[in-house]
């Protein structure tokens, strides 16, 4: 049941909704660059890496596809999640774990004193590869490879420190064993210790010398440095707000094969930001990333073929292209997909389908759906409706979302005896983890 204080509208940008979308889009990219972001993003174009549902199921071995070599992630001294330092370390490739080490030689070569080698046994001991696992050895032989001036085994051992692994856990050394392999060139480090100093982890916030460190690491030319630094001139973060270099720089990713790069770009062309507005072209780019499987691109395209922008109005391939980007996890295609469900948009009308995938996009914290979702619970009035509605509005409202703040300050403010659950920010489990549909 619709009402006039429950607006549905198609959404092209990420979780959290068309208003400030730069904004929410470059938290997201910049916890993807570094390993904590949501919604089962590949960590890097470094080291390709399997995530499950809201990042948790890293696979052990993952492939380079820079030079094709294993490499293995699932170490003790590079735990995934476990902290910005561990998150460049999973970034880095540090050699072949395919085949059999050779430990003979990697030994006879750290022993002379050159630093390769003693970086390359420091990681076969992390690994137990080749030899019995020990973190305290391999500690040891990464200090020695960092005194010997190796930027690999600087960050090694930065993410030693930070997760206590084989030494004292100490992040304000982790990370200045971080900034030193940073400085060295080591762009994966450059990368994360910008993401460090955006989010104030292990060093004090500054937006300026992040973009300083994103803006490097774009320059040495990789991708998604190169995309964060568009989103940053985008939203003014750091940096003095400038739309046509945002385009530039999101550009420059594109053609490297970025797909949330080209997500930016249709963007852009779809809104008229820093280019001429061009629908077809926004379509093109979208339909680009989309065909690589990138989420965001899928869901754009979905959006175009539902408002018949750029490409004839065409419900059956908007439903289909949302629910590619849904089974991803997207959680804006979710909520469309919930709008087509109310609207009979590519598929029969079905209000508990719509429902159901606006709860699948709350549970991702899409504030949209939140809010949306609530309007229907208050208005179903169902047997505890109320309840959950003032749980997802409060979750809304801690997002900023206008209308649910609006809303909640008309129950409170009418004086409805509605007990504001004490687990509001993070609601039921079986709310936020229930599955959507077809996801």
């Amino acid at each position: 049941m619709r009402t006039g204080t429950t607006r549905v509208m198609f959404g092209a940008s990420a979780a959290g909704g068309a208003r400030d979308r730069r904004g929410v889009e470059l938290r997201r990219v910049a916890r993807r660059v570094c390993g904590r972001g949501g919604n089962g993003h590949e960590l890097s174009a470094f080291v390709t890496i399997e995530r499950g549902e809201g990042g948790r199921g890293v696979r052990q071995r993952a492939e380079c596809p820079r030079c094709g070599m294993g490499v293995a992630i699932d170490t003790g001294a590079a735990r995934m999640g476990r902290g910005v330092v561990g998150d460049a370390w999973a970034r880095m490739c540090p050699g072949a774990a395919t085949e059999p080490r050779p430990i003979a030689r990697y030994r006879a070569g750290a022993e002379s004193g050159d630093a390769r080698s003693q970086f390359n046994l420091g990681c076969c001991y992390a690994n137990g590869d080749g030899v019995e696992r020990d973190q305290a050895e391999a500690v040891r032989w990464y200090r020695r490879a960092a005194e010997g001036g190796s930027a690999e085994a600087r960050l090694a051992l930065a993410v030693c420190y930070e997760n206590g692994s084989g030494v004292g856990a100490d992040k304000v050394r982790a990370m200045e064993l971080l900034r030193s392999a940073a400085e060295q060139g080591l762009v994966c480090a450059q990368i994360v210790l910008a993401s460090g100093l955006a989010e104030g982890e292990g060093v004090e916030a500054d937006q300026a010398e992040a973009f300083g460190w994103f803006l490097r690491a774009a320059e040495g030319g990789d991708a998604d440095a190169q995309h964060i630094v568009g989103l940053r001139y985008a939203s003014g973060i750091g940096v003095r707000r400038d739309a046509e270099r945002a385009v530039a720089w999101y550009r420059k990713a594109a053609r490297q094969g970025s797909g949330p790069a080209m997500c930016s770009l249709g963007d852009c062309y779809r809104d008229g930001e820093g280019v001429a507005r061009d629908p077809v072209a926004a379509v093109g780019w979208y339909r680009r990333g989309a065909q690589r499987g990138d989420a965001g691109c899928q869901n754009g395209l979905g959006v175009c073929y539902a408002e018949g922008e750029g490409v004839a109005r065409d419900g059956a391939r908007a439903a289909r292209w949302c629910r590619k980007a849904a089974a991803r996890g997207h959680a804006m295609a979710q909520y469309n997909l919930g709008c087509f469900a109310l609207d009979g948009i590519g598929m029969e009308a079905d209000e508990e389908e719509g429902l159901a995938w606006f709860r699948g996009s709350a549970g991702r914290g899409n504030g949209d759906a939140q809010f949306v979702l609530g309007c229907y619970l208050d208005d179903r009035g169902g047997e505890g409706d109320a309840q959950e509605a003032m749980v997802w509005f409060g979750r809304a409202a801690e997002q900023g979302h206008p209308d649910a703040m609006e809303r909640l300050g008309m129950v409170f403010g009418e004086g409805e005896e509605v007990e504001e659950p004490a687990e509001r920010g993070s609601g039921p489990d079986e709310w936020r983890e229930r599955d959507a549909p077809g996801a």
